[in-house]
C-alpha cells in the first residue's frame, strides 16, 4: 500500500491544528465564564446544595452566638478572592482588628482590604448618627464600591447590627427593597443573622431570602458540645434540608452525616 503523499500529510496536520485550536477555544470560553454557583468552601456541604450558592442570591446565615457565623462568613470570602472573586465584608458591629484575629486563627491570609467596619462608614458619612439612614448608606457604599472596585460577593455583619443602628419604620418592607437592590447589581449576598432559637424571624426575613442556612449546637456526648449545619432553604435548587455536622479541622470546614442520637 502506498505512503500518504506529503498533500496529504499536511493536510492532516492542518485538521489536527484546527481541531485542537477548537478546544483551546473552548476551553477559553469555559474560564471567563463566571460559574453559576458560588462555593461555600466547606468541604462536601457545596454537593448537598447543587454545588454552592447560586450566583445573585440573597441569603441568611443565622445562629446563636459562639456558633462559628463570622468565621465561617470570613472562609467565604477569603477562598473565594483567591479565586479571583471581587469580595466585600461590611461589619456592623466587630471591629476589623478583631475581624483580622479571626482570620489568623483560621489560618487565613491575612490580607484584609476586604473588610470595612462601621468606624470607616461612619467617618465616611458624617451625618449618619443624626438621619440614621443606615440602609441607603450602605447602597451608597455598595454601588461606588461596585462601581471601581467590583463586588461579586457580599457579606454583612449583622442583620440584627442593622436593626440595632438604622430606624426602619417597617422593617420587612425596606429589607425587602435592600435585597432587591443587591439583586439588581448582580451581587451575591449573605447576612448573618444572630438567631438564638432556629426559625425565629421577628420580621419574616426568611420569606424575602433566596436562602436560608442555620448553624447550631449539637451534644456530641456527656459534657461535649459541637456544631451542626443546615441548608433550610435554597431557591432554584435541590438540596438536602438535614442537618450535619460541621468540624474546622486542619484549616477547612467541612460537614458530615449528623446521627439523630446527636440532634
Amino acid at each position: 500500500m502506498p505512503g500518504k503523499t506529503l498533500r496529504e500529510e499536511v493536510k492532516e496536520i492542518q485538521a489536527q491544528l484546527a481541531k485542537l485550536q477548537r478546544r483551546l477555544e473552548t476551553l477559553e470560553g469555559r474560564e471567563e465564564a463566571p460559574a453559576a454557583r458560588i462555593r461555600t468552601y466547606i468541604d462536601d456541604f457545596d454537593d448537598l446544595i447543587g454545588g454552592g450558592i447560586p450566583r445573585g442570591h440573597v441569603c441568611l446565615l443565622s445562629g446563636p452566638s459562639g456558633a462559628m457565623k463570622t468565621s465561617i462568613a470570613l472562609n467565604l470570602l477569603r477562598r473565594n478572592s483567591e479565586n479571583g472573586i471581587h469580595v466585600l465584608y461590611i461589619s456592623l458591629e466587630e471591629t476589623k482588628e478583631s475581624l483580622q484575629e479571626t482570620m489568623r486563627s483560621l489560618g487565613l491570609s491575612e490580607d484584609s482590604d476586604f473588610i470595612v467596619d462601621v468606624g470607616r462608614l461612619r467617618t465616611e458619612h458624617g451625618d449618619i448618627e443624626e438621619t440614621g439612614d443606615w440602609i441607603g448608606v450602605l447602597k451608597d457604599f455598595i454601588t461606588k464600591r461596585k462601581r471601581y472596585r467590583k463586588v461579586d460577593l457580599l457579606v454583612i455583619d449583622s442583620l440584627t447590627g442593622l436593626y440595632s443602628l438604622a430606624e426602619l419604620d417597617d422593617p420587612h418592607r425596606e429589607l425587602f427593597h435592600f435585597f432587591a437592590f443587591l439583586r439588581n447589581l448582580g451581587i451575591t449576598s449573605l447576612f448573618i443573622f444572630d438567631q438564638g432559637e432556629e426559625g425565629r424571624y421577628p420580621n419574616s426575613e426568611d420569606s424575602i431570602a433566596d436562602g436560608l442556612f442555620h448553624v447550631g449546637f449539637h451534644c456530641l456526648r456527656e459534657g461535649s458540645v459541637g456544631l451542626k449545619l443546615r441548608c433550610a432553604k435554597l431557591r432554584h435548587t435541590e438540596h438536602s434540608m438535614d442537618y450535619h455536622e460541621l468540624r474546622f479541622e486542619n484549616g477547612r470546614f467541612s460537614v458530615r452525616p449528623l446521627s439523630s442520637s446527636s440532634l
